[in-house]
């Protein structure tokens, strides 16, 4: 899956990414390939939520924003 921040002149598109996992409570890991190339990843995921992955930081954050 990949995901673009911006759509054409003075756009932008949602950076969040949605997934599903039928009947599963946790991810194993997560991997990230970053736009400058670099690959990361996030290990045991707690699913059914929303989470923040940032470049460089190896942890998975809350997500403290509003949906």
């Amino acid at each position: 899956l990949e995901v673009r921040a911006a759509a054409g002149y003075l756009g932008s598109n949602d950076s969040r990414v949605n997934f599903g996992f039928a009947g599963v409570d946790q991810a194993e890991k997560i991997l990230v390939r970053w736009p400058d190339g670099k690959a990361e990843e996030f290990g045991d995921a707690v699913l059914n939520q929303h989470v923040v992955l940032r470049q460089g930081s190896g942890r998975i954050a809350a997500d403290r924003t509003n949906h």
